[in-house]
């Protein structure tokens, strides 16, 4: 499952990147959105973890349901 968190994790930044939201990407809105409480270099440390944390959470979904890739 490695190698599916890590696709996954990829494919997230890709469409983070592509998504317009009110003129601008969602990555772009969400360090903006994350940045008006923290400083620049915690809003872009928060957004990498939430990032991490959605990949932990892929990784778990697919281990509680039993699902092993193999690739």
């Amino acid at each position: 499952n490695a190698m599916a968190v890590y696709i996954f994790h990829g494919m997230m930044g890709d469409l983070f990147s592509l998504v317009k939201v009110s003129g601008g990407s969602l990555r772009a809105a969400l360090l903006d959105a994350l940045a008006g409480p923290l400083s620049q270099p915690n809003a872009a440390l928060a957004y990498s973890l939430v990032h991490v944390a959605a990949s932990l959470g892929f990784a778990a979904l697919l281990y509680r349901r039993r699902w092993f890739l193999k690739f």
